[in-house]
């Protein structure tokens, strides 16, 4: 079992931000992530954003000054032939000081767990009912990912099922459309598997719809826009949810800065408002140099549908791309010597410039222009002149939006957008031949360093302006002098300055040395006896070794092989093609006779409206027709 002495309460809020790279982890940091999940090597559920060992021990350090977690992914489905190489990946994610894996695969729970390293269970293992989750805190399972698609009322039932582990929840980022971890479509389309790290996104594509062999609908069908719950926090909250995650591992540096300032602010504010009851899970003041503003960087518009257990609103059909927020009305549309020059009427308090690039929705599909030259049209503020270089089918009367604020992403990628800074609090004693500096930071942690030295009758004693001016310089910018006190006979210290300041030197060192080399007490291991896998059967499809079979087997299953629709389904949805296009069967209408086509493919439309959710069954007898 997990033997955490050191357990969480669910007051305790972990903002959770994703990076693709160390570069983007320690950004994410300062921008004020208490803990980061980010790949190591290999055998991460994003196969391109991988990170070799030396740069995570790097991260680890750095996020251990502020309190941070860093959560390493180790959250695919594995073969036979790659669990040695995974083991030996854990063993070297514990010699890097990670705080947390994230898993999947049964055989890696199996696995030898460093020391001190919590086992998280990812949102691939899918679970999503409340046996499946008595059956992960049986395990000893610490914290569990949430499947996207749980309403609060179900979260909050999960909390009271399973009251000492902690929920994690998406907050922001890409919603799949399928259930984590139960989605084919990607390996049976084009052999690139979604729980192996590699889904190809065949829900972004165009699909027709069809009923009864008629075109219904067509268009990014399966698209879904953009999970946004800020203005859910507290309900979250409310329910259980102690960890906020943000989704977007593969996501550009200026996007993790933004998303994460934001909802650093959204919960210190929570937290603010919580008369004690909250706190934060890391420490050390946040500044930055914008106001975050989350339409500014990508997204495929916001819905928080999920949660309230509605179907409405889930998916942009028009495009699963990033067109930007609303900014004007192109006013006109004419010929210049190097390209076009459009008129734009903006919205009030807009400014164009340079740089920008914008998008509009044409009977074609989604289109877009990047603006050369920008200058306000004279007399009129609220009216802006662009040149485009090239040819644009843009119209006057349509609708611009911008998906490139250059002035934006500007202030997010200069030097100082971000810092984070700890106080530390320092003591000087002053003894006969000795002098002795204690530094303790903000959670309470605490080192001494000592320095020898002759007292010398003749030479004149460091005053204390002197010494306090010395003291209270940074050790880098990251560090803040808090409070000072000087303890004993200064009259002694008669030393040059150059050796008051190597020892605050050697004081910060000692203290990040030994911060960094501390172990929680923590290890996991599986029980002897496995607790009962709470369904008759496991997807053949989920099981790639026979460690992960044998784990099965010992959990009492005995079926590997569904011949059931779960079985037969490529995907699996909260989203309902006959609730968003049609009508459901609960207003009167029928499910039946529903098929999806993508490209040359077509798949049967199954509604399982006990459950209120959408299966896509392959059609292996079907010949597509011109549609």
């Amino acid at each position: 079992m997990n033997l955490n002495t050191e357990k969480l309460s669910h007051n305790v809020l972990e903002l959770l931000s994703p990076a693709k790279d160390a570069a983007t982890a320690k950004a994410a940091i300062l921008a004020g992530a208490d803990g980061v999940f980010i790949g190591a090597s290999r055998f991460g559920a994003r196969a391109a954003a991988g990170n070799d060992l030396e740069s995570l021990r790097d991260l680890c350090n750095f996020a251990h000054r502020f309190g941070v977690r860093i959560h390493l992914t180790v959250n695919t489905l594995l073969h036979d032939s790659e669990l040695q190489a995974a083991q030996k990946l854990i063993d070297d994610i514990g010699f890097a000081g990670a705080d947390v894996i994230i898993v999947q695969d049964p055989a890696v729970l199996s696995m030898n767990m460093p020391d001190g390293v919590e086992v998280h269970a990812s949102t691939q293992c899918l679970i999503n009912s409340e046996e499946r989750l008595a059956f992960y805190r049986d395990l000893g399972i610490s914290q569990i990912v949430l499947p996207r698609e749980l309403s609060l009322k179900k979260i909050a039932r999960f909390h009271e099922v399973a009251p000492d582990v902690r929920l994690e929840a998406f907050v922001a980022g890409a919603f799949c459309v399928s259930e984590s971890g139960n989605c084919f479509i990607s390996e049976y389309l084009t052999k690139r598997s979604a729980n192996r790290g590699e889904c190809a996104q065949i829900c972004r594509l165009p699909m027709k719809l069809l009923k009864d062999g008629r075109l219904l609908k067509e268009g990014h069908l399966l698209s879904m826009k953009d999970n946004s719950a800020g203005d859910r926090l507290l309900d979250l909250v409310n329910a259980g949810v102690s960890t906020f995650k943000i989704e977007g591992r593969l996501k550009d540096i200026s996007y993790v800065i933004n998303q994460t300032a934001y909802y650093r602010m959204l919960i210190d504010s929570l937290i603010e408002k919580s008369d004690g009851r909250l706190r934060r899970m890391s420490y050390g003041r946040c500044t930055r140099s914008f106001s975050p503003d989350i339409r500014q960087t990508f997204n495929r518009g916001f819905t928080s549908q999920m949660l309230t257990g509605g179907n409405h609103g889930l998916v942009n059909d028009f495009t699963p791309k990033y067109e930007g927020p609303e900014i004007g009305r192109i006013k006109t549309v004419r010929k210049s010597s190097h390209g076009l020059l459009v008129t734009v009427k903006a919205a009030k308090d807009v400014k164009l410039v340079n740089g920008d690039g914008f998008t509009f929705r044409s009977p074609v599909g989604l289109e877009g222009f990047r603006a050369s030259e920008v200058s306000e049209v004279q007399g009129n503020q609220d009216e802006f002149q662009i040149s485009v270089r090239g040819q644009t089918s843009a119209k006057a009367g349509y609708i611009l939006r911008r998906n490139q604020n250059s002035s934006f992403e500007k202030l997010l990628n200069s030097k100082n957008s971000v810092n984070r800074t700890v106080g530390y609090d320092l003591l000087l004693t002053i003894e006969k031949s000795k002098m002795i500096l204690a530094v303790k930071d903000e959670s309470g942690f605490c080192i001494q360093a000592e320095q020898a030295f002759e007292y010398q009758p003749a030479a004149s004693a460091l005053s204390t302006e002197k010494i306090l001016q010395t003291l209270s310089k940074r050790y880098d910018s990251c560090t803040e002098t808090g409070a000072i006190k000087i303890s004993g006979e200064q009259s002694l210290i008669t030393v040059p300055v150059s050796m008051l300041n190597a020892l605050r030197r050697q004081a910060y060192e000692k203290f990040f040395k030994e911060k960094f080399s501390r172990k929680k007490s923590q290890h996991f291991t599986l029980p002897v006896v496995l607790p009962k896998w709470p369904e008759d059967a496991v997807d053949s499809r989920l099981i790639l070794n026979k460690t992960a079979e044998n784990f099965f087997r010992q959990a009492q299953v005995k079926n590997f092989s569904r011949d059931d629709l779960a079985g037969r389904s490529v995907m699996t949805c909260r989203h309902c093609l006959v609730e968003a296009y049609a009508k459901c069967r609960k207003d009167g209408g029928s499910t039946s006779g529903f098929e999806l086509l993508i490209g040359k493919n077509r798949f049967r439309v199954v509604c399982d409206c006990r459950k209120c959710m959408m299966h896509l069954v392959p059609d292996l007898n079907g010949a597509v027709q011109n549609v």
